[in-house]
């Protein structure tokens, strides 16, 4: 497990140097410095190593530990990185290599020349180092501090860097809460709208059984009424049969019998009984 710093090779020495300074002094003012855990709230802010940020361009994610490194003071978590940031630099291509044009002899600049030697820009380390405060265990809270390197002023000074990280620890706290009382805002919202569309939902069902035992019911009371129209249909029949002839009248019987079983269904207590009420469907 390593510290988080990233840097160039050739400043190793001196971004752990710088960091090794300043855990010193945080140490020594009665704050600990120690690797984050890896719980799943406790997280490391991207790193933009350029020195001047572009909007809207693509950086290329950097180099990052497994565990962030993470400053406490007293409760409160302050996550620390260090890098060296990097700058746009004029680069000529030589030989399948760009090399910066500042740090070119002049007898390169006399032969990286021509057609097959052209320039463009390159981003390179720029030997001047940031250091990256930031709040680790809540995505909501999105408190970050800076301190960086200029090219008139390559030291980071930290005494001043522990006077503010120091100083930092009531606006944090008041962002936090900030952060909580939203977040239970947000909850309380959320746990309403919920409630809501369980009502909605209720309603709804509520409303298709009441609909659907209504079509029932009506359903069966149309079948009720032509089965009274069919049955009196059949007693008109056999009324009228009466005065036909024996044999007639037995042919016509056996009819009525068929025909019978074929229109038969439920009878209307059958039906009733069959029906279910809306609170029986739901």
């Amino acid at each position: 497990m390593l510290v988080d710093v990233v840097t160039s090779e050739a400043q190793l020495d001196r971004v752990l140097g710088v960091a090794n300074a300043l855990f010193s002094a945080l140490t020594a003012k009665g704050h600990r410095v120690a690797l984050g855990s890896l719980h799943p709230h406790m997280g490391r802010m991207e790193v933009n190593v350029r020195e001047v940020p572009k909007k809207n361009q693509y950086h290329q994610p950097v180099w990052a530990p497994d565990r962030p490194t993470v400053l406490y003071i007293g409760a409160m978590p302050i996550g620390l990185t260090f890098y060296e940031m990097t700058e746009d630099v004029e680069s000529v291509y030589a030989n399948g290599t760009y090399f910066p044009v500042r740090d070119l002899t002049a007898e390169q600049r006399r032969r990286f020349t021509g057609p097959q030697h052209w320039k463009t820009t390159k981003e390179l380390p720029s030997g001047r180092l940031c250091l990256q405060a930031y709040y680790p265990s809540s995505s909501r809270v999105k408190w970050f501090k800076r301190w960086q390197e200029t090219p008139v002023s390559e030291l980071l000074d930290v005494p001043k860097m522990v006077a503010a990280l120091e100083a930092s620890v009531p606006e944090l706290t008041e962002q936090i809460e900030t952060a909580r009382i939203q977040e239970q805002g947000q909850r309380r919202l959320w746990e309403e709208q919920q409630r809501q569309w369980r009502e909605e939902r209720e309603r709804e069902r509520q409303q298709k059984a009441h609909q659907a035992a209504q079509q029932e019911l009506i359903a069966a009371i149309a079948a009720w009424d032509q089965a009274r129209k069919v049955e009196a249909y059949f007693e008109d029949v056999l009324r009228a049969a009466e005065h036909m002839e024996a044999g007639e009248r037995d042919t016509l019987f056996d009819r009525v019998t068929q025909a019978r079983a074929m229109v038969s269904g439920p009878s209307a207590l059958e039906a009733l009984l069959r029906w279910k009420s809306p609170s029986e469907r739901l």
